[in-house]
């Protein structure tokens, strides 16, 4: 069974950014005796892996940044964490993951010039049209 958590979350974080979260929780269930918690998580470390510029095995927990980056990803910075637990009987993995948005420092310069810019040609607009009236 797939539980899918998708939420905007706009609250101030430690360095007072606005970020978005998507939450991800799969079950899955297994007979063979050969599998465990490190043969699973190292299976998905190899495929993160591939698909992140940086990827970390700690032991308890897989963290992934920069997943599927392309020119646009400089907007923003990714960071996925995904956790992989047994229950009792050992027959059933539960995968846990999530990742996290923040807008990139890009994304303020761009955002900063981007009113200033708007700002100016708002200003001048403005100030040509008093000038014009004026003579």
């Amino acid at each position: 069974m797939v539980h899918i958590q998708f939420f905007l979350q706009s609250y101030l974080s430690k360095k007072e950014m606005v970020f978005m979260l998507f939450s991800n929780s799969v079950k899955i269930k297994s007979e063979n005796i050969e599998i465990n918690c490190s043969k699973l998580q190292d299976v998905v470390f190899s495929e993160f892996k591939k698909i992140s510029d940086k990827c970390l095995n700690d032991g308890n927990q897989i963290s992934a940044t920069g997943i599927n980056t392309t020119f646009g990803s400089i907007l923003r910075d990714d960071t996925t964490s995904v956790r992989i637990n047994a229950d009792d009987s050992g027959c059933v993995y539960r995968i846990d993951a999530e990742t996290v948005y923040k807008p990139s420092v890009f994304f303020w310069i761009f955002f900063i010039v981007d009113i200033l810019l708007i700002e100016t040609v708002i200003g001048f607009i403005s100030g040509m049209g008093i000038n014009l009236c004026l003579y």
